[in-house]
């Protein structure tokens, strides 16, 4: 985001959800953002995801921060987790301890006796 005129953050079961008011690309917008697990395995992977939501003009974003509560937090955070859970539970089981780890490559001995 180019620049940043107001923000909020909330915990919502642990879980930090933040909404931006800002400029990005000459275009006013709303950025939710959405920590997701901290522990884990393959929470590393993928820590935090953000949505840009396109806003009428900068006073419209600034009053939807502004006037945003944990109801709004809540309704974000959910919709995120509906929208784009599989996508992240994926990464997180690519990235995580019970990843698929290749089976090791049986390599020939010429010189074994057959």
């Amino acid at each position: 985001m180019a620049k940043i005129f107001s923000s909020k953050t909330f915990t919502i079961n642990g879980s930090k959800v933040s909404l931006a008011a800002g400029m990005k690309h000459d275009s006013p917008i709303v950025v939710l953002g959405v920590q997701l697990s901290t522990s884990g395995p393959g929470s590393d992977a993928l820590s935090f995801i953000a949505i840009d939501y396109p806003m009428r003009s900068i006073e419209r974003a600034q009053a939807f921060v502004a006037e945003a509560d944990e109801a709004v937090a809540i309704r974000g955070k959910s919709e995120v987790e509906s929208k784009f859970g599989d996508v992240i539970s994926r990464i997180t089981m690519a990235f995580g301890d019970n990843a698929a780890t290749p089976a090791p490559v049986k390599r020939i001995n010429p010189f074994e006796a057959r």
